[in-house]
């Protein structure tokens, strides 16, 4: 995505983790399922280091998001936890 190119060069980390976080929204919506994932795990890294507690817990929201998809979508019927890291807020 361009703004996520852009936000990164010009070294603006909340700009970033916002388009970040626009990103992995459309690339769900596309079914790419782990590049969603990793969008927004970089998006809650981003927050977490600028201490911003409301952003953590939004990417966090999203990431057991995109794991209800995965296990609907993938495994009806079966519980497991999808790997993915856990953020202190």
């Amino acid at each position: 995505m361009p703004s996520v190119a852009l936000w990164r060069e010009l070294e603006r980390p909340f700009d970033l983790a916002t388009a970040l976080n626009r990103l992995a929204g459309a690339l769900l919506a596309i079914h790419e399922y782990a590049a969603a994932q990793q969008a927004y795990e970089e998006c809650r890294d981003i927050y977490q280091s600028l201490g911003y507690r409301r952003g953590v817990a939004l990417a966090i929201q999203n990431l057991g998001g995109v794991a209800l998809i995965w296990v609907t979508t993938f495994a009806p019927g079966h519980y497991f936890v999808m790997p993915c890291e856990y953020a202190t807020i």
